[in-house]
């Protein structure tokens, strides 16, 4: 029997601090067409997502989906052809889930390396870039995701022989990001350019001691590069620094996520230029990727990441709750083998897109192929509530404000206070509920006048204190007119805890003031 004492006592509570934004991204968004995305655009608004990872490419039939996915290269997007969009996406933006959302391009040669000294084909990737980024500020965007991986190999940010002198060609390197860039940002000075990697492409930069001569030894021109993009930033712009290659495997057992905040701001500023280290502290965001699959993928994965407390989802919990502590503003999410909603069953019979069929043998088909039925939503893959426990971490406010309200909506709210004993000598109020569940989700409510209030929830084993655990804080919103502040609580029984233990305090403010709380209300939400 689970056992939650309730006791109330007072300190100085700020505002809680602005919600993060959730962005998904992954294969089915990869290859589902805009127009799709928004005929279920209300399935996404019952997500914890606020924005979406979308592909023009997914709009275009067979191997022109293919092709368009690549924009450096061939064939050149013209703004008439984009307009035809800009309805649809005008659309999906209306919808809380999708307001955030960025248009997403492969940002790298995939037929053949280009010459630092190609003015052509430098410009029309630069053509293509600023094509995409003017459509992006019409449609009320975000900004762009970009996608600099080399999945072709084709080595466009190693010194090749060609290349000649490394430092000649890094300056060229700096120009070509400069040009791009600047044409992106005369089209959107507003712009929000996520890369799922910035400068912590490779993780050896933010270990050495001299980042600036191991990127000599290599020879590496993307340094080079990002600094072009940074010489283009206006004020107005924001660059988002999606630190892939470390996020991935991440842990926060290992407080991997406060490390990384290290390496983003301290560790590779050597890399960039001094003229740009102002902008670079100003304007570029600590972001981090989490990757589903480790998630739900087995044992012989190199990806694989076991259970936390009898449970992997306690693991992605555990990551998904500091990664949102430690970046500024973006926590982005990429899934492969996994759905983000429930796609409509009948799309499967569409042979058009690459997600749904391998008739026109591309890479994904082999996992999508006769196994339409065993591709699941991620709320319904990992061995747990997902979207309630994403919205939780990212909103708990809004969460049991939304939940409560739902619930007395539909005449199914049940109290388990049933009342509000009175305060004790020193100001305390306690109170016990019993019969609550381990891994159930409950939502706490209160209302507290005075000029300190908070309330925190501990845990305890059949009496005796569990301090392992953890514990939740109240979050308060400002006064109203009267001076009472409704707090809440979003608080999940943690395996090992058989008594909840919820502390309001109040305390005396001076001797004729005291803090007073009401209306306390703690339910089951899940």
């Amino acid at each position: 029997m689970s056992v939650l004492v309730f006791s109330a006592v007072t300190f100085a509570a700020g505002e809680a601090a602005a919600a993060k934004k959730y962005i998904f991204s992954g294969w089915d968004l990869g290859d589902a067409t805009p127009a799709e995305i928004l005929k279920y655009a209300n399935e996404f608004d019952k997500t914890a997502c606020d924005g979406v990872a979308i592909s023009l490419a997914g709009a275009f039939p067979g191997a022109d989906s293919f092709r368009r996915r690549h924009i450096a290269e061939e064939p050149r997007w013209t703004d008439a052809e984009l307009d035809a969009f800009v309805p649809t996406f005008m659309e999906i933006t209306k919808h809380p889930s999708l307001s955030h959302s960025f248009v997403s391009v492969s940002a790298h040669p995939r037929k053949a390396r280009f010459a630092w000294n190609d003015d052509a084909a430098w410009g029309l990737f630069r053509d293509n870039l600023a094509a995409i980024a003017r459509f992006a500020k019409k449609t009320r965007l975000e900004g762009i995701l970009t996608d600099f991986e080399d999945y072709w190999r084709k080595k466009q940010f190693e010194l090749q022989p060609e290349d000649g002198d490394y430092r000649a060609t890094a300056l060229l390197a700096r120009q070509r990001g400069r040009e791009l860039f600047g044409a992106v940002f005369a089209a959107f000075p507003e712009a929000v350019i996520l890369s799922y990697q910035l400068l912590t492409t490779d993780t050896a930069y933010a270990r050495s001691d001299d980042p600036a001569g191991l990127m000599l030894d290599k020879q590496d021109l993307w340094p080079a590069f990002a600094n072009g993009i940074l010489d283009a930033m206006p004020p107005t712009a924001k660059l988002v620094d999606g630190n892939e290659s470390f996020g991935y495997m991440a842990k926060a057992s290992n407080q991997d996520f406060y490390r990384s905040v290290r390496d983003q701001l301290v560790a590779v500023l050597p890399l960039v230029a001094q003229e740009n280290r102002a902008k670079y502290r100003a304007q570029v965001s600590v972001s981090f990727g989490l990757y589903m699959d480790s998630y739900s993928v087995g044992t012989n994965s190199a990806y694989y990441f076991g259970p936390v407390r009898g449970k992997r989802i306690h693991h992605f919990e555990d990551n998904l709750r500091q990664a949102t502590e430690c970046a500024d503003e973006y926590v982005w999410f990429w899934g492969e083998k996994g759905f983000w909603i429930d796609w409509p069953a009948d799309l499967k019979e569409q042979s058009g897109n690459t997600w749904r069929s391998s008739g026109n043998g591309t890479w994904r088909g082999k996992y999508y192929e006769g196994g339409w039925g065993l591709i699941k939503p991620w709320s319904k893959t990992l061995d747990g509530d997902f979207d309630l426990m994403a919205r939780g971490v990212k909103e708990p406010i809004r969460c049991v404000r939304e939940q409560l309200a739902l619930q007395k909506a539909e005449g199914r709210f049940e109290n388990l206070v049933k009342a509000l004993p009175k305060p004790d000598g020193a100001g305390h109020v306690h109170q016990r509920i019993t019969n609550l569940e381990t891994d159930g989700w409950y939502g706490v409510r209160v209302l507290g006048r005075g000029k300190i209030v908070r309330g925190n929830v501990y845990f305890q084993w059949h009496g005796r204190w569990r301090w392992n655990l953890g514990n939740f804080r109240l979050q308060f919103a400002q006064a109203d007119i009267e001076g009472w502040r409704e707090g809440h609580a979003l608080v999940r029984i943690p395996d090992g805890a058989t008594d909840i233990f919820l502390i309001l305090d109040g305390k005396r403010e001076d001797k004729t003031s005291t803090t007073e709380f009401k209306e306390l209300e703690i339910f089951r939400i899940r």
